[in-house]
């Protein structure tokens, strides 16, 4: 297990050729920081699917790390076929709350850990109330976040990575606010705890230095 411990803070599905992205698409307006009304409550841990799409769960976990100072554990990855009971092949799709379930079985005790685990397949919520298609999905302690709906993101026809990873960075910013800092998600459009993200549009438009949790 990799473990980073606490640091200083330092100083849609598709974006086509033609497609003008907001400033804070790529990259904040300033360096990001924590809210000081965050309760930083239990430990985060970071795992992944050992097929990642465009990065690592260890460069994931460094930049919450350097970016914000915050403890975080890395676990081994795990392996894909974990997933297969809870695969749709119509719909080509994970049903999240069966992944989830595998996930936790696989792990074993959690403690006061809240698991962001990482996997490059698109992700269905069987009990959402609305379309079930997201970008993460919680059970429990567990979050999964989808990198399928995020990696098509494109820009002169190729993968743009860069994009990809500030979409991944802004939707886990999102998971541990609501989680690990207890925020509110009533913020406004350009704020990681905006109230909702149906999208991809809705990733671009967020400034990851925004933490307002209410309009």
């Amino acid at each position: 297990m990799l473990v980073l411990g606490l640091a200083g803070c330092p100083a849609s599905r598709k974006a086509g050729p033609t497609t003008t992205l907001p400033p804070t698409a790529l990259y904040p307006s300033r360096p990001p920081t924590l809210p000081t009304t965050c309760a930083r409550k239990g430990r985060l841990v970071f795992v992944g699917m050992d097929r990642l799409i465009g990065i690592t769960v260890d460069e994931v976990a460094r930049h919450f790390h350097d970016t914000y100072g915050l403890p975080v554990e890395v676990l081994p990855a795990f392996p894909s076929g974990l997933l297969d009971p809870a695969w749709d092949p119509a719909t080509r799709q994970l049903r999240v709350e069966q992944a989830i379930t595998n996930l936790a079985a696989h792990l074993g005790p959690l403690g006061d850990a809240w698991v962001m685990a990482l996997v490059h397949l698109d992700i269905r919520v069987e009990k959402a109330t609305e379309l079930g298609f997201a970008f993460s999905g919680r059970q429990g302690p567990i979050i999964l976040l989808s990198l399928a709906r995020m990696a098509d993101a494109q820009r002169d026809g190729q993968m743009d990575v860069t994009l990809l990873r500030a979409r991944l960075f802004k939707q886990l910013a999102r998971q541990i606010g609501t989680v690990y800092c207890g925020l509110s998600r009533k913020g406004p459009p350009s704020s990681v705890m905006r109230e909702k993200i149906s999208v991809a549009a809705d990733l671009d438009s967020i400034d990851e230095a925004d933490w307002r949790s209410e309009p």
